[in-house]
């Protein structure tokens, strides 16, 4: 199975700012970003033989991020596999020339502005709105559904923190940036469309505060 690198910047709030200065002088450039998330990742078996349009198995991944105050933006994939009875796309067995397991496509989604709350010490989350899903690989670039999302996380565990911070000189401008995130497990229940999740799911909680400067003389 192909692996996929997602990249999503995800921010409530970001502060910009280039300070002038007489010519010769230093130059400063600032930036800070914060954000709370949930992010889901599954797999769905449906029980069906080879040979549906969509697979029988599907491997998904969904995040929520807040935008403002009970408000976030959600993004979503999901990859889609025609299995032999019995085989999943792991261990070996996606995309495998003996045909346990062949990939069928990708289908992607986007919702903005949905409702979406995080509690602070990340005991709960929940996000309810619609999104667009779109079936690349399926026959069809355009949107192939709207479903509708009611995703419930429940925190559980210790939380978990990280920080760095780092500091480099090129050409005589300075770099520095610094980064803490905390974040904690969770359970996921709910629906995406007709979709439910397996009691295996996992999900996850976490928040972030990014600085970054830049100085150039």
């Amino acid at each position: 199975m192909k692996r996929r690198l997602a990249v999503l910047a995800s921010a409530i709030l970001t502060i910009v700012a280039t300070v002038a200065a007489p010519v010769g002088a230093a130059e400063m450039y600032l930036s800070k970003t914060s954000g709370n998330n949930a992010t889901a990742s599954w797999a769905q078996y449906d029980g069906m033989t080879v040979g549906s349009a969509f697979g029988n198995v599907h491997i998904g991944w969904l995040e929520a991020y807040s935008t403002s105050k009970g408000v976030g933006d959600v993004f979503m994939y999901i990859d889609d596999f025609d299995c032999e009875p019995g085989q999943t796309p792991y261990g070996g067995h996606g995309d495998t020339e003996d045909g346990a397991c062949l990939y069928v496509g990708t289908r992607w989604g986007s919702g903005y502005g949905l409702t979406f709350t995080i509690d602070k010490k990340f005991n709960s989350a929940h996000v309810t709105g619609s999104i667009e899903l779109y079936g690349g690989g399926h026959g069809s670039e355009g949107v192939v559904g709207t479903p509708q999302l009611n995703v419930i996380w429940t925190g559980y565990g210790s939380t978990a923190s990280n920080t760095y911070s780092y500091r480099w000189v090129q050409d005589g401008t300075t770099y520095t940036q610094r980064y803490r995130g905390t974040s904690r497990s969770a359970s996921v229940d709910g629906t995406i469309g007709p979709m439910g999740f397996a009691p295996d799911t996992y999900g996850a909680l976490s928040s972030y505060k990014s600085h970054s400067a830049q100085r150039s003389k």
